[in-house]
Order: C-alpha cells, then structure tokens, then sequence
C-alpha cells in the first residue's frame, strides 16, 4: 500500500473532520494500520472508538467489531452514519430480513464498520459471510469480558478464539478500560494471538477528587449521603443490590435504576437522568455503559464494589468535562460479606456442579431429547446444594465454559403454528393485505404451503421475516387468530439446555484452577479494602494497580494528598511568579467560561476529548505550561482560589472561574501572593535560570 493511504492525519480530517489526535491516539492509529494485534488498556471517554474506527475506514475491506450492549452498538453506528460512514450493527433487535440485507450488503462491500454481539457467532449465516468474506481486522470492544479473571466475564466471548483462527483474521485487536496484567495474558491466550502488542495508557485523572469515608452502619451512610446531596449537582449513587437501590431511592427521593426493571421503564429513567439539570440516581452496576453525561459531578459509592476495576470503571463517569467531580467511597468493613456472597454465586463448589450435571442427565433420560426446556426456577428443586437460581446460573456458565452444556438463546427456540380450515379460500380473503393480521396470513400460508394445515415448527425470527413483522407485532397477530383461523403453541420462553457430552457421567474439570479463580476473585476484593485503608495517593495506588508507570506522580486531590497540612503560606520562588502570572493571564482570557479543569489542560497542552471538541488546543496558551504537571496546575489553581485571586462564576450551573481584581493586580505584579502548597519539582532544578527565562518565553503570548 503506497505511503499516502498510512497518512492518518489526512484521514483524521477526510473521515471524522478532526484537525488532531488526542492523547495516545496517534501511536495506537499507527501501529493497527502496520498491521499490528494490539491489545489496548485505556479508561472509558478517552477515544478508544477512534484509535480501532479510522485504521478501519483507511484500509480496504470491512472491519467486524465485537460488542457487548446493544446501547453501545447503536451509540457507535448512529455516530458514525452521522458523520457519513458505512456502519452497520446485527443484534437482536434488528429484523432477520434486515440482518440478512445487512450481511449481504456486508458481502458486497457496501458496508465499512460491522458491529455484532459475540452470541451472533453462534449464527450460520453469520459464519457463512466469515466464511465468504471475512474482514480485514476484528475488534474486541470490552475484552476483558472474555476472561474468567475478568470483573464481567462471559461465556460468548469464548467463541472468538476459534472464530479467528478458523476464518485466518489477519489482524486482532482487544479493547478494554480495565484490564490487570493477568487478564491481559488471558486476552491473549483466549483469543489465541500470544504476541499481542500491549499498550496502557491514559488512567490519570487530576480533575478526581478520590476518598473513603468510613461509615460502619447503613444509618451512618445514610447520613453521609444527605449531607453529600444538600449540595444540588449531577449525581450517582452505586448500590451493591437491588434492595440498597430502592431503600436509598426511597430515603432520598431520587431515581433508581437496576436490572430488576422493565426496558421500558429503564429507558425512562435514563432519558431523565440524561435531560434533568441536576438529578441524583442510585444503581446498581447494570447502570453506565452506553450512558454517557460528561456532567457528572460526583459518583459515590454505598457499598464496596467487588474489584478496582470495577470500582474505577464506576467513579470514573465523574467529571468526563475535565472538571473537578468527586469520587466518594462509603467504605464499611461489613461490605466485604456481599462481595463474598457474589463470588461464591458465581463460583459454584465442585459438589454442586455435579449434581447439577447429574440432574441434567436425568432430565434428559426422562424427556428422552438432549436438548431441554427447563427454566432455572424448575431445576432449582431438583439441585439441593443450590442456594438460589443466581447459583445455578453460575454453575451452567462453568459447565458452559468447560463444553459440558450449551445454552440457548430464546429467540432461536421453536414454536408450533397450523391454520384451521381451508387454505386456499383463507389466503384469498386475505389477499389485499390491508392489516397487519392479514399480511401475516396471506404470506404464512404463501411460504409453508400445504404443511400450514399440518402444523410447523418455527421461531419468532423466521414469523418476523416472513411477514416483516417485528416481535411485538407477531405476538400480537398470533394472540388475535388463535382459535379462529390459527393453533399457536408457543416457544419455550427460557434458554435451552443442550447436552453435549451425555457419555460422560462424571465431570472432568480441573477443579484447582476453579479453585484458584475464586481466590482470585477474594484477592481482588481485598485490593479494594487494602485500597480503602491506604495511606498513598489514591489515584497513584489505583493507575498502578492497572499497570501504568506512575514515576511517583501523586494526584494532589484526594483525601490522602489533601490530608497533609497545607496552611502555612510560603513565598512562591521566581518560576512559581511566572506560573501563577500565566494561569492568571489564562484565566482572564477565557473570561469565565471554563472550569479548573478545562483550564489546566489546556496550559498542561493535553489533546483530551473536551479539550480537541471545543477547539481549544488552537489556543495561544495552549501548552504554555506543558512543563508542569495538569495535577500540579490544578493545584495551583486551588491555592489562587483560596488567596482571592480567582474567584467562582456559574454559568448554567456549570463550575466556571473568573478572575478577581486582585487577580489582576497580582498578574500585573503590584500584588504578590501566598502559596498554600509545598514546593514541587518541574524535572530540572526550578532554581536555574535557565528554566525561568524558559517559563518567562512561554508566557510571552500575554505578557
């Protein structure tokens, strides 16, 4: 391929009208169009989409992305088409007849970006366009879902590795915000491409104010939490079950979300959360992915969560605008009793799993059919050591995983459909096909023929694209006829069992590395109280934890960095003169429109989203102050707050800042003013000269 078509800036410009790369873009866009499997560890909001997205669109063929929501799906193909791209998504929501112009027009290749959930790898027709047509390059969105060390393991991902080496996908990449060095190994090995380039970057967040306050009892937390929310600002409460959920809505008089909930009202409920100035909502962790509101000023947490990824992928939906959020833990030693309650539920004892099995076994003796239609509440009864259906959920996903069962999808299961009566003068009086009722008659009878007055088995998909119709209107259609023109003996509406290794009546699993699992999952429980009761940098303990080089950086914002008293006012050196010169100059320029944090990403030069999205990279000051640390300005900043010199201005209730006058007479230097901060370092010795006639040149864009 000629040099030109690796240009990424030109097809940064041509596919997404974007002048410039955020930060750690560039590097990632590079190596995928050198053709490199990468496996990319990036927090949530710093443009992953993009760095896998544009290498796709600069290369011929198409690109399959693998995603785990359809919320997300459907955020990303909207984006994209806006914008001019040929993205499509297949998932269940999506007619048959749709699914299958879409895989044609995939085939043909009038399709760039095709998203799909891993279930649909279950899917001939899906295998067969691999087969036909495979892409250029799969995308693993989320693919810390594909190990079992992962925080949100699941068992479809588990396709992906044969899938790749069965169609020979040239090219492999994984995408995930939180993923530890041992789920990192596993992406690989899952996926089978050992040699996986690693890259993990982009976890500080020096806006984020991180803290534990301890709180033994649920009363205590409760008082927390009303104190937190006198204060009116965009908020989310993150509960560990459904019944925290609602007690805490109830007491607070605030929005809950968990999956316990119709999508209906689900949808409701974030579309508030989304358009409400300043709402408050308690969830559980089903709530976030797909929801994406950059105005989030605090996130707490009621109940410890179950891993620091989980925790960070949580908190880290404060303050996605770059400005100051907090980040709260309501941490009780008592929690740690739900999160082990959870990892036993998933990880099932080597005594349930085979009586599990075994009743399996018998089920399927008695039914005489390998294939069972068996709800999890009725093979509770028969599964004593079984705790609730949660249990045996987690003990089907390990059977799954080990190739003892396969599980069903409901939209596949079989129903029986006869029409009554005769066929030929029933489809003549339904001919003209003027309601939804007679459509479905006339084109039923027209595609099963004689055997409509037999009886036939078949799904909801295959109704739906026989009469394209979706589900909601088939079902509606067949409850209509039933009993007049039509039987209808409807599909199991659960997931199916499949047997797959009847032979074998004793299981062979290894059960030391299911063993070694659950100790993990507690190790990483522990990681979050160990990280509770620390006394090190919040942030610094948590970037770490994921892998990236700190090099002692510490946040300056926490509970920790702010613990240390502050006070006593020092006289800042002559480079301290020239920063608080060029803040104060940045602060008047932008004459109360932004933020702290907006403020010192731009000094700091940093390409974030907010920052490249609102154009402020072209600014004269932008990377004035590159030298010093986005954490150390925003320090900074506080200090100048606290001594008067910049003041607080609210614009549509967003946390604004603006200059004071004595602000100005301190950047003209007819004031001085007192730092509440110890020295910090700059790299070289901030006492040279050199360094200082470096600052002063900097600021000459206003000075």
């Amino acid at each position: 391929m000629e040099p030109e078509k690796y240009n990424s800036l030109s097809g940064l410009k041509k596919y997404f009208d974007f002048e410039g790369f955020l930060d750690n873009q560039e590097d990632i866009v590079r190596l995928m169009l050198e053709g490199e499997d990468l496996c990319v560890v990036m927090p949530t909001g710093a443009g992953k989409s993009l760095c896998y997205q544009l290498p796709l669109l600069m290369r011929p063929g198409y690109g399959l992305i693998v995603s785990p929501l359809i919320s997300l799906m459907k955020n990303q193909v909207d984006a994209l088409r806006q914008k001019g791209v040929q993205a499509e998504f297949v998932n269940s929501s999506v007619s048959p007849s749709e699914q299958q112009d879409i895989l044609r027009r995939v085939a043909e290749g009038g399709v760039k970006l095709l998203y799909v959930a891993p279930e649909r790898f279950h899917m001939q027709c899906f295998q067969n366009l691999l087969e036909q047509q495979p892409p250029s390059a799969l995308i693993v969105d989320e693919a810390h879902c594909i190990s079992q060390w992962g925080h949100d393991f699941r068992p479809s991902y588990l396709l992906l590795g044969d899938a790749i080496q069965r169609h020979g996908i040239p090219q492999v990449c994984a995408f995930t915000a939180t993923a530890t060095s041992i789920v990192r190994e596993d992406i690989r090995k899952q996926l089978k491409r050992p040699g996986m380039n690693l890259h993990v970057a982009g976890f500080k967040r020096p806006n984020l104010s991180f803290s534990v306050m301890k709180c033994d009892k649920d009363v205590s937390k409760n008082a927390a939490i009303g104190k937190i929310l006198m204060t009116s600002s965009p908020t989310i409460i993150y509960a560990s079950t459904r019944k925290n959920v609602d007690n805490i809505a109830e007491a607070f008089g605030c929005l809950s979300y968990h999956a316990g909930m119709g999508d209906e009202e689900r949808t409701t409920i974030q579309d508030k959360f989304m358009n409400d100035p300043s709402p408050v909502l308690v969830a559980t962790n089903a709530f976030g992915m797909g929801i994406d509101r950059a105005d989030v000023r605090r996130v707490i947490h009621y109940n410890m969560p179950g891993s620091l990824e989980a925790y960070y992928q949580e908190a880290g939906r404060a303050g996605r605008d770059g400005e100051p959020a907090d980040c709260i833990l309501l941490f009780s030693e008592a929690d740690r009793y739900i999160q082990e309650f959870f990892i036993e539920m998933s990880n099932p004892s080597k005594e349930l799993l085979q009586e599990l099995y075994t009743a399996l076994l018998k089920s399927a003796e008695a039914s005489k059919s390998d294939i069972l239609e068996q709800t999890l509440s009725n093979l509770l009864p028969l599964v004593p050591k079984a705790k609730s259906e949660n249990h045996l959920s987690g003990a089907m996903r390990v059977l799954e995983r080990h190739g003892y069962v396969e599980r069903g999808y409901s939209g596949n299961n079989l129903g029986r459909l006869k029409f009554i009566g005769d066929l030929d003068s029933l489809a003549g009086s339904h001919q003209a096909q003027s309601t939804q009722r007679s459509r479905f008659i006339s084109r039923a009878i027209r595609h099963f023929g004689g055997m409509a007055a037999d009886g036939v088995s078949c799904s909801f998909d295959e109704l739906s694209e026989i009469a394209c119709l979706d589900h909601a209107q088939i079902q509606r259609v067949l409850r209509a006829l039933a009993g007049d023109c039509l039987v209808w003996i409807p599909p199991f509406s659960g997931r199916t069992t499949k047997l797959v290794r009847r032979d074998k009546l004793e299981l062979e699993i290894d059960f030391k590395v299911l063993e070694q699992k659950k100790n993990f999952e507690m190790s990483r429980m522990e990681e979050v109280i160990t990280y509770a009761r620390s006394s090190e940098c919040r942030q610094n303990f948590i970037i770490s934890y994921f892998g990236e080089d700190t090099e002692n950086w510490k946040c300056e914002n926490c509970d920790i960095c702010g613990a240390s008293d502050h006070t006593s006012l020092r006289v800042p050196d002559e480079i301290e003169v020239e920063i608080v010169k060029v803040i104060l100059s940045a602060v008047e320029e932008f004459s109360g429109r932004f933020g702290r944090g907006k403020i010192s990403q731009v000094l700091a030069g940093s390409r974030s989203a907010e920052i490249v999205s609102c154009g402020l990279h072209r600014k004269h000051c932008f990377g004035a102050l590159k030298r010093v640390k986005q954490n150390n300005l925003m320090m900074f900043m506080k200090s100048l707050e606290n001594s008067g010199c910049i003041g607080r201005k609210e614009r549509g209730g967003y946390p604004c800042i603006e200059i004071t006058p004595f602000g100005l007479e301190v950047m003209s230097g007819e004031k001085k003013v007192r730092l509440d901060f110890p020295e910090i370092s700059y790299g070289a010795s901030p006492k040279k000269n050199t360094n200082k006639q470096q600052f002063r040149r900097i600021g000459q864009w206003r000075f």
